[in-house]
């Protein structure tokens, strides 16, 4: 049987696609989580060292999801930029890695995913 045949047989039983792991696909993107500073340059002295580690947990929670491709500070940001195969999958990671630190409000997530859409989540656990 066919792939369409089989599609249409699927439809005509009200298989929904968007649930289905088996006809779900995978869309990989870049990936920016962005750890709002104490200013709107390159934060107080020290800050950026603060935030080391946790880019180092964040990579070893994104192992076999997704690479990290570097980090950017400037403009009040810190920057940990990811590509990911799975970027939803890799979003869930990040977000569990996440919780355990206090992240300023205005702290983000953007990725751009390789459909050409992006998402932006807001990002803070913490009443500042």
């Amino acid at each position: 049987m066919s792939l369409l045949a089989k599609i249409f047989i699927a439809t005509l039983l009200g298989v929904s696609f968007g649930n289905n792991a088996a006809f779900s696909a995978k869309i990989g993107g870049a990936m920016v989580i962005n750890i709002k500073l104490s200013d709107d340059a390159f934060g107080a002295s020290g800050e950026t060292f603060d935030l080391y580690p946790l880019e180092d947990t964040l990579e070893e929670s994104l192992e076999g999801l997704a690479t990290l491709e570097g980090r950017e500070i400037g403009g009040g940001y810190f920057a940990i930029r990811f590509d990911a195969t799975d970027a939803e999958a890799a979003l869930e990671h990040v977000k569990k890695a996440l919780l355990a630190n206090e992240l300023r409000a205005k702290s983000f997530i953007l990725i751009s995913y390789s459909n050409n859409q992006t998402k932006r989540i807001e990002l803070y656990n913490s009443a500042q």
